[in-house]
């Protein structure tokens, strides 16, 4: 995948973890174990994109795309759609030209 286009999404990955943890401060009004679950979603999210922003890193993308895929399935919103295909971006070009 062309640097360029990898540090955008992996920009967007880290833009999405930030919007994820301030929603989340928006969205409880307490310190609450769902709260700290979505806040780690966010965590994630920004350390994924920070890895991916330095080099490849399609393991890490790889299983967020997971993680998504089985959240799609439970709730379709959109932005876990655009969680999927910023993620999908930082993997599968990796995958397709990693040496065996």
């Amino acid at each position: 995948m062309p640097e360029r286009f990898r540090k955008i999404a992996a920009g967007a990955a880290i833009a999405l973890g930030l919007a994820h943890l301030i929603y989340g401060v928006l969205a409880f009004k307490a310190l609450t174990p769902e709260h700290l679950w979505f806040a780690g979603a966010g965590i994630a999210m920004i350390c994924v994109g920070q890895s991916s922003w330095r080099a490849p890193a399609y393991i890490e993308a790889g299983v967020v795309t997971a993680y998504l895929l089985v959240m799609v399935s439970i709730m379709p919103l959109p932005q876990i759609f655009l969680g999927m295909a910023i993620f999908m971006t930082l993997a599968i070009p990796n995958i397709s030209r990693r040496k065996v």
